[in-house]
């Protein structure tokens, strides 16, 4: 250890003591030895003070520690010699750290000589050098959880002592050098016991093992309860520091040589009921015991069962009484199979199903403490059986009785034959009563039951049992046959018949010259007559029962005369051309005679090819000229024959006509009605089911035709998205190709341009204005023509419609006004021709519209606003179309009140919204049509001439609003014009 001194002071006490003169200063808190005195140097100068230390402070330390001691005054060039205990030691400097390892305990002088410019001095200081702190090692301690574990040290050194003692690092209750540590609540294992010891001369710490060991204990011990002579098996689990010991006792009794953990106490000698089991266990911290109860139960067991005697088809009973340690269950079997369903102590066995003599019937109870079993015999006697035989029928035996052999079977009994029924006039003599074969004579009609009684044999008796037997004798049918006395020759219709032979009884009738219509295998018939003569009727009749009779009988036929006749019809009023056309002949023989050779005439128009040809009766042969013999006819019979043909192309416009008649080589009393004729008018053929549209129906926007009319169109070449026109015209025609002659009709100067479009059977096609026509609003007309000449045709194939999108904003899908032109006449027109007339009269074409109507104008007071859009059809086309001229028309509000209008115009298209510009009506349009109500409204020309138009509103709201709608309609047509002419150009088309 080393301890340190410094003898020097700090300049700043040296500067505050300077003063001038020889004046003694003496420093704060220092002895008379640091004393200053100043004097003059030999230069004259300043004087210096006298060299001085300042005082060595005395140590006490502990050995190896160093100390320092300081001068308190510092001046350049001292010198610092050290000293210890008189020898010099290292050390030049104001301060000296001294290392006491080496010293001897006790008191040492350190001195330090301080040598200046001003002289020299010495200073000392005692150096006591002290013993260290030092412990005695604590002792490892293994203790049981509980116990109390004493840890000591003894310390040396330089007091006084001091003592801090930890477990696991935490400090505990303990200041001396001893401490006793309580293990109860502190774990097992491994624990660390430390103490410090603090002295005078440092802090020494010692550690020691702490083993905390588990005090011993025993697991619970499992009762058991086991059945008597069963081994019941005890096990101890020991737990704590072992090793171990063990002591078993049984009702506190040593078991002898049990020193294991697990115990097994054999209980056959015990006696039922409790006992109790103890383990003793010792381990190195301590004894622990533990107890169990041992049940001994009563094994099980049951009484014997009683062997029964029974007839077969009777139920047996069987019971058992089991004893010992419940519950109990039982399990019954009958010739080792288990019965089903039969878990309680007695069982009731019904043996219908089971065969006569000896069964096992065995039962198996089980309890907690092992199973017992029982067995004893049934036996089953047999019941008596008794078999009558099956039932017999006989025909009547005419000679006298009809005997019977009766096969019956006596099984386990003695049996007897009685009579104990009777129906009829049957009777009957049993011949042996006692003999189950015995013969029986039944004498009447009827039927006979006889009962077969079997008394049982066996010991004890199964009673009596019986079977039946029915003997019938059955009637011969009657086969007497009803018919006419006489009858016609070839008559269908003709009736006989013979009495029932009842249920299920077969009647095969035959015929001789004639034949049978219906009834075979029935009682009664329908036959035809043959040639004049004698017609035999014979029927056998077979019973249910299989008794036989035949009956005959001869009927006369006459010579009768007979009426024929022929109705033709056809499969529809029209017949179509290119389509298949049904003739359907109908001959009927009115009688009162049949008819003999009858043949059937019918020759085909000419032209019309035939398809097929059948008949219910008979055949027929030809193409042309179709013959159908039918051979004989009878009376009030009728045969149907028919007679498909194919309606040639081009046939449409004509009337075909077939005639066909009929013949015999019979006495036709009327021959007026032996021949039909049919004429069929030939119309083109339909484009689906049903008829076509008349031709010379009004003029329609949903019908087809020959010429087409679009009431208007509008586009915009600069806003072809926005202001534009879609025409789209269709051929409906499945095999013809047509073509369209268009005329575009300039609305406001009436000039017109043309074009072609040729369209394929089932062809449409559409187009957009702004490519055709634009920036024209107008009108078109769609002539149908030949697609070789260019003159019109009146194939009717023509529909189409438009749609409309205008700068205004209205807009609108609406269909073609359509024309139709009579299919059977022609607009004249050759290849020579330049021109051709339409005329709209009715006859050529249908009439066009005089009177227009818009139906439901509604308010512009509530968003609306109706374009209405009318032109004039007439004039020529390489002229140009005749004006609307002047307009009247009718304003109705919503109260049938009138409101009159005129208009003139030299355009051949009207093209205004509705309001109070147009029409000009007093009062004006918004108030004959105030908000929330309606009108409608009619006009004419007064030229006369044909119009067409349609009407489009338009309404904002139409999209959100429930009462608000848009679109465009075609105007209703009130009245037609008496005769309009259109004038076309005539050329071969271009497409």
């Amino acid at each position: 250890m080393e301890t340190g001194w410094n003898a020097d002071r700090g300049r700043d006490q040296q500067q505050r003591n300077r003063h001038d003169g020889l004046e003694p200063r003496r420093a704060h808190g220092r002895s008379d030895s640091d004393w200053n005195l100043r004097g003059c140097d030999e230069d004259g100068g300043a004087q210096r003070a006298g060299t001085r230390a300042t005082e060595l402070m005395p140590q006490t330390v502990a050995r190896e520690r160093r100390r320092t001691s300081r001068r308190r005054r510092q001046e350049q060039a001292r010198h610092y010699a050290w000293k210890l205990d008189g020898m010099p030691i290292a050390g030049a400097t104001n301060s000296n750290a001294i290392d006491t390892t080496a010293l001897s305990l006790g008191a040492h002088t350190v001195e330090v000589t301080v040598t200046g410019t001003c002289g020299a001095v010495t200073k000392t200081a005692a150096l006591n050098v002290q013993e260290s702190t030092t412990a005695t090692e604590l002792l490892p301690q293994t203790v049981c959880q509980g116990a109390t574990a004493n840890f000591t040290t003894t310390a040396s050194g330089t007091g006084p002592f001091t003592y801090a003692w930890k477990l696991d690092g935490a400090s505990i209750p303990g200041t001396g050098n001893s401490n006793a540590i309580d293990t109860t609540s502190l774990s097992l294992g491994a624990h660390t016991v430390e103490v410090t010891v603090t002295g005078t001369c440092g802090t020494v710490t010692k550690t020691a093992a702490l083993n905390v060991q588990e005090n011993t204990a025993v697991a619970d011990l499992t009762p058991q309860t086991v059945c008597q002579g069963a081994n019941a098996a005890f096990t101890g689990v020991a737990s704590g520091t072992g090793p171990f010991s063990y002591v078993w006792k049984l009702d506190d009794v040593v078991i002898p040589g049990e020193a294991a953990s697990m115990v097994t106490i054999p209980t056959g000698s015990l006696s039922l009921g409790a006992h109790m089991v103890t383990v003793e266990v010792s381990g190195t911290c301590g004894n622990a015991t533990k107890s169990a109860t041992l049940t001994v139960q009563e094994n099980t067991s049951t009484t014997d069962l009683t062997p029964q005697t029974v007839c077969q088809g009777t139920s047996s009973a069987f019971s058992t009484t089991a004893s010992g340690t419940g519950p109990f269950t039982y399990q019954w079997k009958l010739d080792g199979a288990e019965l089903p369903g039969e878990t309680s102590n007695n069982v009731s066995i019904n043996t219908g199903s089971l065969s006569t003599g000896n069964h096992t019937v065995e039962v198996i109870v089980t309890g907690t403490c092992g199973a017992a079993t029982e067995t004893t015999t049934l036996k089953i006697n047999p019941n008596p059986i008794a078999q009558a035989g099956s039932d017999q029928a006989q025909c009547q035996n005419d000679q006298g009785a009809n005997t019977f052999n009766l096969n019956g079977t006596v099984q386990f009994g003695t049996g007897l034959w009685s009579v104990v029924d009777t129906t009829g006039s049957a009777d009957a003599v049993i011949v042996t009563p006692s003999d189950p074969d015995t013969a029986v004579n039944v004498t009447g009609v009827g039927s006979v039951t006889l009962r077969l009684t079997v008394t049982s044999d066996q010991e004890p008796g199964c009673g009596t049992a019986t079977n039946e037997v029915t003997l019938s004798v059955q009637p011969i049918p009657d086969a007497t046959i009803s018919a006419s006395a006489t009858v016609c020759d070839i008559v269908a219709g003709n009736s006989a018949s013979v009495p029932t032979a009842g249920p299920g009884a077969t009647y095969v009738w035959t015929i001789e010259n004639g034949t049978i219509d219906t009834g075979q295998g029935t009682r009664a018939i329908t036959w035809t007559s043959g040639v004049p003569g004698l017609t035999k009727l014979t029927v056998v009749i077979t019973s249910q029962e299989g008794c036989t009779a035949t009956g005959t009988k001869e009927i006369p036929v006459e010579d009768c005369p007979t009426d024929l006749s022929i109705v033709k019809t056809g499969s529809s009023p029209i017949a179509y051309e290119n389509t298949n056309f049904t003739y359907t002949l109908t001959v009927t023989n009115n009688g009162p005679g049949g008819a003999a050779n009858v043949l059937v005439t019918d020759t085909l128009p000419a032209g019309v090819p035939l398809v097929s040809v059948s008949t219910s009766q008979g055949n027929c042969t030809g193409t042309t000229t179709i013959t159908c013999n039918l051979g004989l006819v009878p009376a009030a019979t009728t045969v149907t024959i028919t007679i498909v043909v194919k309606i040639p192309v081009g046939a449409i416009c004509t009337e075909i006509c077939n005639i066909a008649s009929v013949t015999t080589t019979d006495n036709d009393t009327n021959l007026s009605n032996n021949e039909a004729q049919l004429c069929t008018y030939v119309d083109r053929q339909p484009p689906g089911p049903g008829m076509n549209v008349p031709g010379n129906s009004q003029v329609s926007d949903d019908k087809s035709g020959s010429v087409l009319v679009f009431p208007f169109y509008t586009s915009d070449p600069t806003r072809p998205v926005n202001v534009n026109s879609r025409i789209n015209i269709t051929n409906i025609d499945e095999t013809r190709s047509v073509c369209a002659h268009l005329f575009f009709v300039d609305g406001a100067s009436c000039t017109v341009a043309d074009q072609f479009v040729c369209l394929t059977p089932n062809q449409t096609t559409s187009f957009l204005l702004s490519d055709i026509d634009p920036g024209v609003n107008g009108y078109l007309i769609a002539v149908q023509v030949d697609c070789d000449t260019g003159c019109p045709v009146n194939y009717n194939s023509l529909i189409g419609d438009a749609y409309v999108k205008t700068s205004t904003g209205h807009s609108g899908n609406y269909g073609a006004e359509t024309i139709a032109a009579d299919p059977c006449i022609v607009t004249p027109c050759t290849t020579d021709s330049f021109t051709a007339e339409l005329r709209f009269d009715g006859s050529r074409y249908n009439k066009l519209p005089l009177v227009l109507a818009v139906s439901n104008i509604p308010s512009r007071a509530d968003g609306n606003d109706t374009l209405l859009v009318v032109d004039r059809i007439g004039g020529n086309t390489m002229v140009g179309m005749l004006p609307l001229g002047s307009v009247f028309g009718l304003l109705y509000d919503d109260v049938e009140k009138a409101y009159s209008f005129t208009y003139t115009t030299e355009e051949c298209q009207l093209r205004a919204s509705l309001g109070n510009t147009f029409p000009r009506t007093v009062p004006r349009f918004d108030t004959v049509i105030p908000a929330g109500r309606s009108g409608w409204m009619k006009f004419w020309t007064q030229e006369q001439g044909g119009i067409f138009g349609i009407a489009i509103n338009e309404n904002p709201a139409s999209a959100g609003g429930p009462g608000a709608f848009g679109g465009a309609r075609s105007l209703h047509v009130l009245t037609l014009a008496n005769s309009v002419t259109l004038t076309i150009p005539v050329f071969p088309p271009s497409c």
